[in-house]
């Protein structure tokens, strides 16, 4: 393991620092879903305030997908949601407000510390989760720049050809795979016309 590695395996969030995630990235990012009830009151600088009536104006339905108490999931591309997942919203539901707030709460984390590595790995796994290639990414400006275009062109990722929903009950592949080169930082990952072996020429 490289340095960085270890040191966001080992890190733990304290509740005298600020949070790796927000409440509402927390939920957005991690839970895949958001109900309008999460504001950081100790969010002032700069103050974003996104309240429970401009979420609900503004929030996606997640594809058809909910949890336990009936509030919207992000379906994942497999088998047996594979239909909510054709359908569901561009940019993992993104809106400006939920955009302008990871733009705002990762300038707060230390720069290029483990905690703006962390959001930025956690953001950039759930969208080749989702399909949305991440190709070069190498920072939080990169992904917010993917998820802005989407978002404005209205129209989700397409999904490639090549791709397979799978039917296995566990495991099996989900969404797009990224270089895990141990030998050194890659920011490759699959795309709509190139698979993680493709893009090595194997």
């Amino acid at each position: 393991m490289s340095r960085e590695e270890l040191e966001e395996e080992d890190h733990v969030d304290t509740p005298k620092e600020i949070q790796t995630h927000s409440s509402i990235l927390r939920c957005w990012i991690l839970d895949g879903k958001i109900d309008g009830k999460e504001v950081d009151n100790n969010d002032t600088s700069p103050p974003i305030r996104i309240q429970r009536q401009k979420i609900i104006n503004t929030l996606h339905h997640f594809g058809g997908c909910v949890d336990s108490n009936g509030m919207p999931l992000r379906p994942s591309p497999i088998a047996k949601y594979k239909e909510q997942f054709e359908n569901r919203p561009p940019a993992l539901g993104a809106t400006p407000q939920l955009l302008a707030e990871l733009r705002a709460h990762n300038a707060k984390l230390p720069l290029g510390g483990v905690q703006q590595r962390m959001l930025f790995q956690s953001l950039r796994d759930q969208m080749l989760r989702q399909l949305i290639s991440c190709d070069g990414a190498k920072c939080m400006a990169d992904l917010v720049d993917i998820l802005q275009k989407e978002m404005e062109s209205g129209i989700p990722s397409p999904i490639p050809d090549w791709y397979t929903f799978s039917t296995a009950p566990a495991g099996g592949k989900i969404g797009y795979d990224r270089c895990s080169n141990w030998l050194g930082k890659c920011y490759r990952t699959e795309k709509y016309d190139a698979t993680i072996l493709s893009l090595f020429g194997m």
